[in-house]
């Protein structure tokens, strides 16, 4: 089976069929829709991105980079990790698709783009996921992030795990405490996550594990 059927076969198992959970702020961008937020069709929008994104590769990367979980101006929205649908729309990154918000303009976000800076340079060398798939918001505030709980966490273990076995990553980098904390049955590397003046430091970690300039 080729590598991006395996990781969708995977993705339709055990993260496209699962609820949202709004009674404790937990919500799937895959196969949910929020009026006052969404397009009427975002949750099929969303799931195209994140097709097109594992399309991209035909071969497995030597990477595996996990953060913690979407963020309501990146992945919420465009479906991809550690992406925005500002930058699916650019038409300067190695795969497109589609905005999914009702907003009058593509939502963007400060961390996808200081991510991308660097990973430009090492795609397809890395695979972005997120610990946790899902969005963690407040309860009704959807344009409210919060940490994933450490039940949430456990909750995608499998889905990660799966992930790992299909890619079999030379390295597994966690984004992020958080996201280290749910990956240490792995042993992941840690890298600080590029927000809130981490940007130098995720810079200098990704240089030391890709080579880059």
């Amino acid at each position: 089976m080729p590598l991006s059927d395996a990781i969708w076969s995977l993705f339709e198992e055990q993260l496209l069929r699962v609820a949202s959970y709004p009674m404790t702020g937990l919500f799937n961008p895959y196969n949910s829709v929020e009026p006052t937020m969404d397009h009427p069709t975002a949750d099929k929008i969303r799931r195209k991105n994140l097709r097109r994104y594992v399309d991209c590769f035909d071969r497995a990367p030597k990477y595996l980079l996990v953060g913690e979980a979407p963020g309501w101006r990146g992945c919420r929205f465009s479906g991809v990790p550690f992406t925005s649908e500002a930058q699916l729309v650019c038409g300067t990154h190695p795969f497109s698709g589609h905005q999914s918000s009702n907003a009058a303009q593509p939502f963007d976000e400060n961390s996808a783009n200081y991510m991308w800076a660097v990973l430009a340079k090492l795609h397809p060398d890395v695979f972005l996921w997120n610990a946790v798939p899902l969005h963690p918001h407040q309860m009704g505030m959807f344009h409210k992030n919060r940490k994933p709980t450490a039940k949430e966490r456990k909750q995608f273990e499998p889905l990660t795990d799966g992930l790992i076995a299909i890619l079999k990553p030379q390295a597994v980098i966690a984004v992020g405490r958080v996201a280290e904390r749910a990956l240490q049955k792995h042993k992941p590397k840690y890298l600080r996550h590029p927000s809130f003046g981490g940007a130098s430091e995720f810079r200098n970690g990704m240089r030391a594990f890709g080579g880059i300039r």
